[in-house]
């Protein structure tokens, strides 16, 4: 599905800016823009948008293990940090912030043998389409959502995810290292996650409107 072109507002928070500098905004906003072409999962969503839709409104916010600890253990009851987390309030134009754990995030691509970049690439073209209501609780929808992703990183220039992932976890299988597991490779050893949630910061005063549901890529 290729979405109608919607004007984009991007935030970009560095609450931990230990990768700052491989994060420009505008590489983050080119990323963004690429997942966003994915549209909507339901296609509904453009069939019924106004003829001039509002702007889409992302948050990127990069953090510490004290903070993404926090966030799952308070919206998730999961007392540990994890990669990313997308916190949406409606699909088509999206309006979210999809927060990403720097150290999460750095530790998971050293074990999958991607660069800092790649990973933080396919997270935040994940976390862009969690905001654009795509899902992987079944295994149909699964397989949609990583087609999409490996599709949208391919654009960008990058090699398929998922298949870096397991290449390296069965290296490490041949020479008997262990390895934890995660559904569909896409974090080994950690825990990738969607959650719909009120805003932070900025969007802090809509945190009356909304009550948190979570979705989760945990096996």
């Amino acid at each position: 599905m290729c979405a109608t072109a919607v004007s984009m507002h991007l935030s970009v928070q560095f609450a931990n800016p230990v990768h700052r500098a491989l994060l420009p905004r505008p590489t983050l906003l080119r990323w963004v823009r690429a997942a966003m072409r994915c549209g909507p999962a339901d296609a509904a969503f453009l069939e019924n948008a106004l003829p001039v839709p509002p702007s889409a409104q992302i948050t990127l916010r990069f953090v510490d293990a004290e903070e993404g600890r926090d966030l799952n253990r308070t919206y998730r009851e999961k007392d540990y940090a994890t990669n990313v987390l997308t916190f949406d309030y409606q699909h088509w134009p999206p309006a979210a912030d999809v927060v990403l754990c720097a150290d999460v995030v750095a530790r998971e691509a050293a074990a999958q043998g991607k660069t800092l970049q790649e990973h933080y690439a396919h997270l935040v073209v994940h976390g862009v389409l969690h905001a654009l209501g795509w899902d992987h609780e079944r295994p149909s929808d699964a397989k949609l959502m990583e087609a999409a992703e490996r599709e949208t990183l391919a654009r960008l220039g990058f090699r398929d995810p998922y298949a870096a992932a397991v290449a390296v976890a069965a290296s490490r299988d041949r020479t008997g290292t262990p390895r934890k597991n995660a559904r569909s490779g896409l974090a080994l050893g950690s825990a990738s996650i969607a959650l719909t949630c009120e805003k932070r910061g900025a969007l802090e005063a809509k945190k009356a409107k909304r009550k948190p549901k979570a979705r989760t890529a945990d096996a």
